[in-house]
C-alpha cells in the first residue's frame, strides 16, 4: 500500500466514522480501483454497505475481503452480519465459528454467535457460547445480559437472575436487563420485585410492547384493573392493531364490569384477527350467544395466566372446596352403600386437573392417579405436588380415544368445575363411558343451569341443567348415584349455585 493511499483510506474511515457515508463510500471504491488487493478498503466497504442496510453488497465485499486476508477475525464477525441480514443464517454461522478460530478470545464473535443461537431457539449452545465469552470478557455487561435472558429461555430462572443482576452492577443503566429480570421474578411469582424491574426498564426508555404487556398481566393476576388497563392502553399506542394488548384490555374492561367497552375492544381484535379465539368466545359470552365449548386456546391462555396464583385464588378469593367436597360425597356414598365400603380404587382419572387439587383431595384412594390438562403451567404445578403417577397436556377427548389411554380402563374419574368450559358434554360423555370398567364412577360438578340443557354466561362459563345430565347419563349406560347441591366459588358476594355428581357405569 502506498503512502497516499494509506492516506486516502485514513480520510475514508474518518467521513465513515463520522457518519458521513456519501463521503466516505467513492473514497473507499476508488481506493479498491487503485488497489484492488487491498482488503481492508473492501471490509470497510462491506460494513458501510451493512449500515445502509444493503446485505448482499455487503456480503460481496466482506467475502472479498476475508479472501484477501483470512487471518482477521472481525473481517468473519462481520461477514456474518451480512450473511444475517440475507437470511443465510448458517452461513452466518459458519463464519462466526471461523471468527472464533482465528481469535478464540473474539469476545464480539462469541457475543454474535451467542445471540445468534439465542435467535434459532438454541439456548443450550448460545449458552456455551456465552459462557466461553464470559471466561476472556467478564466485565462486558451485555455478555452477562445474554447469558440471562438464555437461561431465562429454557426456564432456568434462579441460574438467570445471576446473570442479569451482574450485567446490571456492572452496568447500572442497561434497561434491557431490567425486561428480562422483570420476567424472571414474574417467573418466580415474585411480582412486586417484577413491577419493580419493568418500571426501570421503562425509566431507562428500554420498555418494549412486551413490558406493557407483562406489566398489564402482573396487575391483572393482582387485581389492579386501573394500573393494568393503563399498562395496555401504553401498549396500544405503541402498536394500535396488536391483537394480544386489544384482548388483554378486553379482559380488563370485563373484570371491571365495563361490558360494552369489553364487547367494542374485543370486536376490534376480531376484526384483525377474526379466528382469535379468545376474543370469538368472549363476545359470545358478552352477547348472549352460546356456543358448544370454549376454544382450546382460550382455555390454555386463560389457565396459564392464573396458574402462579391458582390455588391461592381459589382458596381465598373464591372459597374454592370443590375437589374437597367431592371426595366427601364420595366417601358418604360409599358409607352408605350395603354393605358400606371403604374408598380403594385401582385408577383415577383426573379431567382437567389443573394444579392437581383433586389429587391431592382422592391421594390416599386409589393406587394410581392419571392426570390431564390443557395448559403447560398447571401441568407444571401439578408436577410439584408430585401425586400422580401420569400427567399429560392433552385434550380430553384425545386423550381417551387416542393411543395413551388405549387398553385402559378406570374405575374411577373425576372433573372438578371443568364443564364450566366444555358446555356441550355428549362427545366427552361417550369417550369417557368407553374407558370405564362397570360399576365405575364418574364424579363431577357443574353450575346449575335452570333452561337450557347448557348455556354461556357472560363470565365466558358454560352452565349445565339437571334435565341434560339426565340425558347424558342414560344416553351413555351411567345410573345416576348422587346430585349433591354445592357452592362453587364465591362470585362478587354470593356463591354459585351448582350440583356434584356421582354417576356409576353399568
Amino acid at each position: 500500500m502506498t503512502a497516499t493511499s494509506t492516506e486516502r483510506l485514513a480520510t475514508a474511515r474518518d467521513f465513515h466514522v463520522q457518519g458521513q457515508l456519501d463521503r466516505a463510500e467513492p473514497l473507499y471504491r476508488e481506493i479498491i480501483e487503485a488497489d484492488p488487493e487491498n482488503g481492508e478498503a473492501w471490509h470497510l466497504l462491506g460494513v458501510l454497505m451493512l449500515q445502509k442496510g444493503q446485505g448482499a453488497d455487503a456480503e460481496s465485499y466482506l467475502s472479498r475481503a476475508v479472501r484477501l486476508k483470512p487471518t482477521e477475525a472481525k473481517y468473519y464477525n462481520n461477514l456474518s452480519s451480512a450473511q444475517k441480514l440475507c437470511g443465510k443464517l448458517a452461513e452466518a454461522e459458519q463464519s462466526l465459528r471461523q471468527a472464533i478460530e482465528m481469535d478464540p478470545g473474539f469476545a464480539d464473535g462469541h457475543v454474535n454467535l451467542g445471540n445468534l443461537l439465542s435467535e434459532a431457539e438454541r439456548y443450550d449452545e448460545a449458552i456455551l457460547s456465552l459462557r466461553a465469552a464470559l471466561e476472556q470478557y467478564p466485565e462486558i455487561a451485555e455478555l452477562h445480559l445474554n447469558l440471562g435472558h438464555a437461561l431465562f429461555q429454557l426456564g432456568r430462572l434462579e441460574d438467570a437472575k445471576p446473570s442479569c443482576l451482574k450485567a446490571l452492577e456492572l452496568k447500572p443503566d442497561l434497561g434491557a436487563a431490567q425486561n428480562v429480570l422483570g420476567g424472571i421474578y414474574a417467573g418466580l411469582d415474585q411480582l412486586p420485585e417484577a413491577i419493580a424491574a419493568y418500571e426501570k426498564a421503562l425509566k431507562a426508555e428500554a420498555g418494549t410492547i412486551t413490558t406493557h404487556l407483562n406489566l398489564g398481566l402482573i396487575y391483572r393476576t393482582q387485581r389492579n384493573t386501573e394500573a393494568a388497563e393503563a399498562s395496555y392502553r401504553k401498549a396500544l399506542t405503541m402498536e394500535p392493531e396488536n391483537v394480544d394488548v386489544l384482548v388483554g384490555l378486553a379482559s380488563v374492561l370485563m373484570e371491571a364490569g365495563r361490558k360494552n367497552d369489553a364487547i367494542e375492544t374485543f370486536k376490534q381484535a376480531l376484526v384483525i384477527d377474526p379466528e382469535n379465539g379468545d376474543a370469538k368466545h368472549m363476545v359470545a359470552a358478552l352477547t348472549g350467544e352460546t356456543t358448544e365449548t370454549a376454544p382450546e386456546a382460550y382455555v390454555k391462555s386463560l389457565f396459564d395466566f392464573y396458574a402462579p396464583n391458582f390455588d391461592q385464588d381459589l382458596a381465598e378469593r373464591l372459597q374454592y372446596k370443590i375437589p374437597f367436597q367431592m371426595r366427601e360425597v364420595v366417601d358418604q356414598y360409599l358409607a352408605d352403600q350395603e354393605p358400606a365400603t371403604t374408598p380403594d380404587f385401582t385408577c383415577l382419572l383426573d379431567q382437567g386437573c389443573g394444579t392437581g387439587m383433586v389429587g391431592e383431595a382422592f391421594q390416599n384412594c386409589t393406587d394410581e392417579m392419571i392426570g390431564l390438562d390443557l395448559a403447560p403451567k398447571m401441568i407444571a404445578a401439578a408436577t410439584q405436588k408430585d401425586i400422580y403417577s401420569e400427567l399429560h397436556e392433552i385434550e380430553l377427548t384425545d386423550y381417551l380415544a387416542g393411543a395413551l389411554s388405549a387398553e385402559r380402563k378406570f374405575d374411577i374419574v373425576t372433573a372438578a368445575d371443568v364443564f364450566i368450559y366444555v358446555g356441550k358434554l355428549d362427545d366427552l360423555f361417550a369417550t369417557t363411558a368407553k374407558r370405564l370398567q362397570t360399576g365405575a364412577l364418574y364424579v363431577f360438578s357443574v353450575e346449575n343451569s335452570n333452561s337450557a340443557d347448557f348455556v354461556l354466561r357472560n363470565s365466558g362459563r358454560y352452565a349445565q341443567s339437571r334435565a341434560y345430565i339426565e340425558k347424558l347419563a342414560d344416553t351413555n349406560g351411567f345410573s345416576i348415584e348422587v346430585a349433591e347441591p354445592a357452592k362453587i366459588r364465591k362470585h362478587g358476594n354470593e356463591f354459585m349455585p351448582g350440583t356434584i355428581y356421582i354417576l356409576k357405569y353399568a
